[in-house]
């Protein structure tokens, strides 16, 4: 399986790492003079020495498995180069901006004239149609235009952004099935198919209950912080170490008779609390004493009274934690990746298993323009054709106005 990955950012490479990952053949086809803009730096007039263009961790994380090339598209060399390779392609995978395929000439219908078994996807920030098409996009703009930021933040205060911009992998995720979905289909009919994943249509499941509810009753629903309404107590509490914090979640009067014993405080025990509409009457005033037993305790000897006792809790991991977490490394699911210029790190692997193993691959994202002399000759363009299309300004290796 052959995937021309177009995309740049986050939610289109990841889709094209992820397939990558199930073996397929990915190339990254991004320009020298305007390459992937989460390689970050290439400031004018610096040392190229540096090389920071090959230093972003986002890019390399989200890029692996794949081959690289560079092809100016806006020359007509470049453009034909990349009609071309779409043209032996299963997959070909876009997010650029509204317009801009259209004025590359790179549409669907044209590309799949020559190729009718390609499956493109796109992925528009708030579709390729309606009032809202030409709107630019970014994953923290998608995540306030769907309404999630008014749903997240604490009960008195404002609405609160996701630390990341959650609108990426949700788009990436959500193109990847979607892509699988039409190639399982193409099966059946041998037929290509346009694929489009609007970002913002990605947060749907997310809003879908306090949307739904709104619908209904006509009110705004309220910021909860980390509170769910109905299973009181739950939330994220402090406990005695430096920094150390718990969750936990009491589902129903049963689990919160496990926690009162476990706490085994008399306030714990009294009647009103025994039921979610008394606790829920009560619910600072029992946060606030929950909060006495837990800072009363570190966090790990807070979590084991609580999971001996039957009550989801689970410790809230710093970075570091994450990193060294049992259940990640028991897994196998970093995966150590050497790359020029940056050396071995560890990166995230895949959320899943087929057939027991985890999909996964060892090769470092593509240096800028690093594949081109393999691809292109595999396209039949002989040494001196590079070497001219290199002149011309059509590919290159290194950043270039």
């Amino acid at each position: 399986l052959r995937v021309a990955d177009l995309s740049m950012g986050w939610a289109g490479p990841m889709a094209g790492t992820l397939m990558a990952s199930f073996g397929a053949d990915v190339i990254k086809v991004e320009s020298h003079t305007h390459f992937d803009w989460w390689r970050g730096s290439r400031p004018p007039g610096d040392d190229l020495s540096l090389a920071l263009w090959e230093r972003s961790h986002v890019f390399n994380g989200v890029n692996r498995g794949k081959r690289g090339i560079t092809l100016n598209l806006h020359t007509p060399r470049g453009n034909e180069l990349a009609r071309e390779l779409i043209g032996t392609a299963d997959v070909v995978i876009e997010n650029f901006g509204a317009g801009v395929l259209e004025k590359l000439g790179l549409t669907y219908a044209t590309l799949s004239a020559a190729n009718p078994r390609l499956i493109m996807l796109r992925q528009p920030g708030f579709g390729s149609t309606g009032p809202e098409a030409g709107y630019l996009a970014f994953g923290n703009t998608i995540e306030g235009m769907s309404g999630l930021t008014s749903l997240i933040g604490y009960e008195d205060g404002p609405p609160t952004m996701m630390s990341n911009a959650f609108g990426d992998p949700i788009s990436g995720l959500n193109g990847t099935l979607a892509v699988c979905a039409a190639l399982h289909a193409r099966e059946r009919d041998g037929c290509g198919r346009l694929v489009e994943c609007a970002q913002l249509e990605g947060f749907i499941p997310l809003v879908s209950e306090p949307l739904i509810a709104y619908q209904l009753s006509g009110n705004v629903p309220a910021r909860h912080g980390n509170y769910r309404p109905g299973h009181t107590p739950s939330g994220v509490f402090p406990c005695g170490g430096d920094d150390e914090w718990l969750a936990l979640e009491v589902e129903n009067d049963g689990r919160w008779a496990a926690l009162a014993h476990a706490i085994g405080e008399p306030w714990a025990s009294a009647p009103e609390l025994a039921t979610e509409a008394g606790r829920s009457s009560k619910r600072r005033e029992l946060d606030a004493q929950l909060v006495v037993w837990t800072r009363s305790r570190s966090r790990d000897e807070a979590l084991e009274a609580l999971v001996a006792a039957g009550v989801p809790a689970a410790p809230v991991h710093n970075e570091a934690e994450l990193l060294f977490s049992e259940p990640f490394a028991d897994a196998g699911f970093w995966e150590n990746v050497d790359r020029a210029y940056v050396g071995t790190h560890l990166y995230p692997g895949l959320p899943m298993t087929s057939d027991g193993v985890r999909p996964g691959t060892a090769l470092a994202a593509p240096l800028l323009g690093e594949h081109n002399v393999e691809v292109l000759s595999a396209m039949g363009l002989s040494a001196a054709d590079i070497a001219d299309l290199r002149a011309e300004n059509v590919i290159g290796e290194l950043p270039r106005g």
